[in-house]
C-alpha cells in the first residue's frame, strides 16, 4: 500500500510538471487545436476514469494499434521492395552491357588514331588552299578584265557597260603602277596588255562625246534632261587631257553661239509675251541701258557657270582608287591636297569655259557702250557710267579669265569711260579758265562757277551711290574733283578782279562756302579736298576779320590813338605821350568819339558783309571785330593808366574794358 501510494505520488508529481509545462509553455490551451487534440485523447480514457488499470489498458491497445500499423507497412512495402529488386538486377544487366561497350570503343579507338591524325592533316592542306584560292581570287579581280568587260571594251557602242569597263581598265592601270615598284616586269605586261583596249575604248568615247556637243547649245542652265552618261564619259576622258579640253572647248564654243542668239534677241525682240521688253528701247538712257546690258550679261554669266559648273564639276571625280600605303612607304600628296588640286583645276577650267561663251557678247557689247559714251557730252553722266562699268568690270573680273577677250573688252570700256570724264573734266575747266564771268552784284558765285559747283554735287552724289570699292573709285575720283576745284577757284580769282579788297574776300568767301558745302560726304579722301577749302576759308576769314577791325576802329576814330601808342611802346616808352600828340586832351576827345560812335554804330560790319552768303561768316566776323576791338581798348585803357597815372588815366578812359565788351554785345 505504501509502495502504491509512492507511485502514486510520482505520477501525481510528473503530472503536475507536464501541465506546468503545458502552461508556461506559449501553446494557448484554449485554442482550437488543443481542444481538437484533447478531445481525441480523450475518447481513450475509460468511463471508470483514469485509474492505473484504465492506463495499462490503454497501453495494452496502443501496443496493440502499433503492432498492427507495422505489419501493414510492411505488407505495402513488400511490393515496393520487389520493384527495387528487380530495378538493381537490370542496373547490374546495364552495367555490364556499358562495360563491353566501352571496351569496344577503346579497341576502336585505338585502331582509328592514325585515320584521325590523317583527316585533321587533309584539313589543314584544304584550309591553306582554300586561302590561296581566295588571294587568286582577289589578285585576279584587280588584275584582270572580266570577258564581259574585255566584250564591252571592244565595242563600238558607247553605253554604261563600256563606261563600267573603262572604269574597271582604269582601276586595274592604278594597280598595275603599285606592282611596277616590285615586279616590274608582270605590271609592265598587265599595262601592254591593257593599253590598246583602252586606246580603242577612249578613241570611241570621244568621238561619241562629240557627237554629243551640239545638244548642248538646247539646254538650260539645269541640264535636267542631259544625258547622266554623258558626265561618265567626260570623268573618263579627264584622263586624257586632251580629249577632255577639246570637248570643254566644243561645248564651250556650242554655248558661245548660243548666247549670242539670247543677247541678240534680249537686245531687240525682249522676254517672251514682251516681258522683259528690249533693252534698245531705252537707249536714249544710256545709264538704264548699259546697266539692262551688263546686267543681263551678268545673269547669262551666272548661268552659264551653273551650267557649265554642273558640266566640269561631274568631271572631276577621280575614277582612280588611290594606291594602298605599304609599310615602310610615304605618299607624295593628301587626299586633301590631291581634292583640293582637282577643285583649283576644275574652277580655273570652268573660268576658262565661262570666258570662252562670254566672248560672243563681247563685240556688240562694246559697240553699243562705247556709241553711249561719245554722244553723251555731260559730266555727271559720265561718271556715272564709268561707275556702272567699274562696278560690272570688278564684278566680273573674279568669274571669268584675265586674259580672255571678254574681260579685256570690258577694261577698255571702262579705261574709255574714264579718257571721256578726264576729257570732259578738262573741257569745263579750260572753259571756265579762258571766259571767266564777271562778278554778280550781290558777290554770289556766277552762273557759270555755280553750274560747276552744282556738277560737284551731284558728281559726289553719285560717288557715295557706286558700289566699286572706296580704294578704286577714289583713285580715279579724286585727282579729277581737285582738278575741278581749282578751276573753280582759279575762275574765282580772275571774276574778281575790279573788286576792292573787302568786296573780293567777300566774293572769294562765297565762292569758297558754296564749294565746301558742295563737298559734304563721309568719303576720307574726299573729305581731305574738303577739309583744305575749309582751311582755305578760315584763312580768308581772318583776313576779313583783320580789314573789318581796321575799317571799325577807323571809323570810330580809335585807330590813329592805337597805331601811335604802339609806335609810343615800340620806341620803348622814351618820349613823352605829349610829345607824340596825345596830350590829355587830344586822347579824351579822340576817346569820347569813340564812345560817341560806339553807342550810336548799329552794326560793327560795313555794308559789303551783308553779301556774305554764309550766316556763319558773317556771325563769326562780327565775333571777331568785336573781340579785336575790345582787346585794343583794353591795351589802350591800361597803358594811359600807367602812363598818366590812375586817377588821371580814368579821368580819360571815363569806361573799363567790361563797359566798353558789354557795349560791344560780348
Amino acid at each position: 500500500h505504501r509502495l502504491h501510494s509512492s507511485r502514486g505520488e510520482m505520477t501525481t508529481q510528473s503530472l503536475q510538471l507536464k501541465v506546468n509545462r503545458l502552461l508556461s509553455s506559449n501553446v494557448s490551451i484554449a485554442s482550437t487545436g488543443m481542444i481538437t487534440c484533447l478531445k481525441g485523447i480523450s475518447e481513450f480514457i475509460p468511463e471508470g476514469g483514469n485509474d492505473l488499470k484504465a492506463r495499462r489498458r490503454l497501453q495494452h491497445q496502443l501496443e496493440a494499434k502499433d503492432l498492427e500499423h507495422c505489419k501493414d507497412l510492411l505488407n505495402r512495402f513488400s511490393k515496393v521492395s520487389a520493384v527495387l529488386e528487380s530495378a538493381s538486377r537490370a542496373l547490374d544487366e546495364l552495367s555490364d552491357i556499358v562495360d563491353q561497350t566501352a571496351m569496344k570503343v577503346e579497341d576502336a579507338g585505338k585502331g582509328s588514331g592514325s585515320l584521325v591524325e590523317r583527316a585533321s592533316k587533309l584539313e589543314a592542306e584544304k584550309s591553306a588552299i582554300l586561302g590561296k584560292s581566295r588571294v587568286v581570287h582577289q589578285l585576279l579581280e584587280q588584275f584582270q578584265l572580266q570577258p564581259h568587260h574585255s566584250q564591252a571594251l571592244e565595242g563600238a557602242q558607247v553605253n554604261e557597260h563600256m563606261l563600267t569597263a573603262m572604269e574597271r581598265v582604269n582601276s586595274i592601270r592604278s594597280n598595275c603602277h603599285v606592282l611596277l615598284e616590285s615586279y616590274q616586269r608582270v605590271g609592265i605586261e598587265m599595262v601592254d596588255k591593257l593599253a590598246k583596249k583602252q586606246e580603242k575604248a577612249y578613241r570611241t568615247l570621244f568621238h561619241w562625246a562629240q557627237s554629243q556637243v551640239p545638244k548642248f547649245a538646247e539646254y538650260s542652265s539645269s541640264g535636267a534632261n542631259m544625258n547622266p552618261l554623258f558626265f561618265r564619259g567626260l570623268r573618263l576622258l579627264r584622263e586624257r587631257p586632251a580629249y577632255f579640253s577639246h570637248c570643254l572647248d566644243m561645248i564651250a564654243d556650242a554655248r558661245r553661239v548660243a548666247m549670242i542668239k539670247r543677247f541678240i534677241g534680249a537686245l531687240c525682240r525682249g522676254g517672251p509675251n514682251g516681258q522683259p521688253r528690249p533693252i534698245e528701247i531705252h537707249a536714249g538712257d544710256p545709264v538704264r541701258y548699259i546697266s539692262d546690258m551688263f546686267a543681263w550679261v551678268h545673269q547669262a554669266l551666272a548661268m552659264e557657270r551653273e551650267f557649265l559648273g554642273g558640266v566640269v564639276m561631274e568631271s572631276t571625280g577621280d575614277s582612280r582608287q588611290m594606291p594602298a600605303k605599304r609599310e615602310g612607304e610615304e605618299i607624295k600628296s593628301s587626299p586633301v591636297e590631291e581634292k583640293n588640286e582637282k577643285k583649283a583645276m576644275g574652277e580655273a577650267q570652268l573660268i576658262g569655259a565661262v570666258s570662252r561663251v562670254l566672248e560672243g557678247v563681247a563685240r556688240p557689247l562694246s559697240v553699243r557702250v562705247e556709241q553711249s559714251l561719245v554722244f553723251q557730252p555731260s559730266i555727271t553722266l559720265s561718271y556715272n557710267l564709268l561707275c556702272i562699268l567699274e562696278f560690272y568690270y570688278g564684278t566680273l573680273r573674279p568669274l571669268v579669265d584675265p586674259a580672255g577677250s571678254f574681260l579685256k573688252a570690258v577694261k577698255e570700256l571702262v579705261s574709255k569711260a574714264n579718257s571721256t570724264f578726264g576729257k570732259l573734266i578738262d573741257s569745263q575747266a579750260k572753259q571756265l579758265g579762258n571766259a571767266a564771268a564777271p562778278y554778280t552784284h550781290d558777290l554770289s558765285p556766277p552762273q557759270s562757277i555755280q553750274s560747276m559747283i552744282d556738277q560737284i554735287s551731284n558728281l559726289l552724289k553719285i560717288h557715295e551711290a557706286s558700289l566699286v570699292p572706296s580704294a578704286e573709285k577714289n583713285h580715279i575720283f579724286v585727282p579729277k574733283l581737285q582738278k575741278i576745284v581749282k578751276a573753280v577757284k582759279e575762275s574765282a580769282i580772275a571774276s574778281s578782279e575790279g573788286l576792292d579788297g573787302t568786296n573780293k574776300t567777300v566774293f572769294y568767301l562765297n565762292v569758297l562756302c558754296a564749294l565746301e558745302m558742295a563737298l559734304q560726304t563721309a568719303e576720307t579722301q574726299v573729305r581731305s579736298v574738303k577739309n583744305a577749302i575749309s582751311t582755305e576759308v578760315k584763312s580768308k576769314l581772318g583776313d576779313l576779320v583783320k580789314s573789318q577791325s581796321d575799317e571799325f576802329l577807323s571809323r570810330a576814330g580809335l585807330l590813329p590813338i592805337l597805331r601811335t601808342v604802339n609806335k609810343w611802346k615800340q620806341d620803348g616808352k622814351s618820349k613823352n605821350m605829349e610829345s607824340m600828340g596825345l596830350s590829355e586832351t587830344a586822347l579824351k576827345r579822340g576817346i569820347g568819339e569813340f564812345y560817341t560812335y560806339l553807342v550810336g554804330a548799329s552794326t560793327l560790319l560795313t555794308p559789303e558783309m551783308d553779301r556774305v552768303g554764309d550766316p556763319w561768316i558773317r556771325v563769326t566776323t562780327r565775333e571777331g571785330v568785336g573781340l579785336i576791338t575790345s582787346e585794343s581798348y583794353k591795351s589802350l585803357y591800361q597803358t594811359v593808366l600807367d602812363a598818366f597815372g590812375k586817377e588821371k588815366g580814368r579821368s580819360i578812359m571815363k569806361h573799363d574794358p567790361d563797359q566798353i565788351k558789354s557795349l560791344l554785345d560780348l
